[in-house]
């Protein structure tokens, strides 16, 4: 059991009114930065959570942007199951207890998460969930929204920051490195890019969900169809390409983004082109021009970015990502940058194939 929550079980079920014993609780590992927990209370079940403070720095502002979008969907008619804070006896979203911060929501029923798209329907269906809940959210202003992770998406800031950590090299980790570096060099044309297109209105500024890989979603345990997207503390303003990048990124690839085995990835050209319809069907209608037609150089730009920072992370000495073993980040890595080369090396093809969509 987590030694958090036993050093803070008595104080946590008192303030949410938990009548289960810790027995009942069950720890969830497929996060990467919180620690999650099923707790069983009777015949109804939750999600508990312990907030990571050095990961998430503004944890009051988070729950804020939180509560503001839990409520907006419901209002809105959103057809897909959304996230809803259990309150304190005192009212409150988050306890802190022990320096520490947790806060709980209802678990959704008869719902799974996957590791991988297992086939182009269910891509599609979850890329139209994800649409509408960007669409959704299309009517509300982000200045009225916290940014909670400041330049989360800000590729120039992230490469920044990854030649800052090189030169330092605290670890001596960046002889392992050789061919990544080199790559980094290779697309740095993408923060560029990025850059000017945010200048000049090109990207636009939404509330987006900012973290839409396959694990933040829940499936129908019977169905296998989409039921909700989960993990909303990258909710803050961004762009509608950063979300459907990210689940490009993490449905197309063939193998888990730790695999060792890259000679043997490949990216999916059915689950590509479905996902690219399904969140098009969504949002085709409030898409720009320029959007439609830069939808794979926003791929290309979350998989690179993503690759720096697991590799800035791993020179770093693995503080931000959760690791089983000394080269995970490096490793996870190599998959981004290794998807990123081959999307690079055909992509005309990629680009026909969205547009076809």
């Amino acid at each position: 059991m987590n030694n958090n929550l036993l050093k803070d079980w008595d104080k946590v079920s008192q303030s949410f009114a938990i009548k289960a014993s810790l027995d009942e609780v069950i720890t969830i590992n497929s996060g990467l930065i919180n620690d999650s927990f099923r707790v069983q209370d009777g015949h109804q079940s939750f999600i508990l959570q312990r907030l990571n403070t050095q990961v998430f720095t503004q944890p009051f502002a988070i729950q804020e942007n939180f509560d503001r979008v839990s409520i907006h969907l419901m209002q809105s008619g959103y057809p897909y199951s959304g996230l809803q804070s259990v309150k304190t006896l005192n009212g409150d979203s988050i306890i802190e207890i022990n320096n520490r911060l947790w806060r709980m929501m209802p678990f959704i029923e008869n719902s799974i998460t996957l590791e991988k798209i297992e086939s182009p329907e269910q891509a599609h269906d979850a890329a139209k969930m994800i649409g509408l809940f960007d669409l959704h959210l299309g009517d509300l202003n982000p200045d009225d929204f916290h940014t909670t992770i400041p330049d989360f998406h800000n590729l120039s800031k992230r490469l920044e920051r990854f030649k800052k950590v090189l030169r330092v090299d605290l670890l001596n980790r960046r002889r392992f490195c050789a061919r990544e570096i080199e790559l980094i060099e290779r697309f740095t044309w993408l923060g560029e890019w990025q850059s000017s297109n945010l200048a000049n209105g090109n990207l636009r500024i939404k509330v987006t969900h900012n973290d839409t890989k396959i694990t933040n979603q829940l499936f129908d345990r019977q169905t296998k169809k989409p039921k909700a997207l989960i993990d909303w503390d990258t909710i803050m303003p961004g762009c509608w390409l950063y979300d459907y990048a990210d689940m490009v990124r993490s449905f197309t690839p063939s193998s888990r983004e730790d695999s060792n085995d890259l000679k043997h990835q490949y990216l999916d050209t059915e689950i590509f082109k479905a996902t690219s319809q399904g969140y098009l069907n969504a949002t085709h209608t409030h898409l720009s021009e320029f959007e439609k037609s830069h939808m794979v150089t926003a791929v290309q730009l979350i998989y690179y970015m993503l690759g720096i920072r697991f590799l800035t992370d791993f020179l770093e000495g693995d503080n931000y990502f959760k690791t089983d073993y000394e080269d995970h980040n490096l490793i996870r890595c190599r998959n981004q940058f290794n998807y990123l080369e081959q999307l690079s090396k055909d992509l005309s093809y990629w680009q026909a194939l969205a547009k076809e969509a």
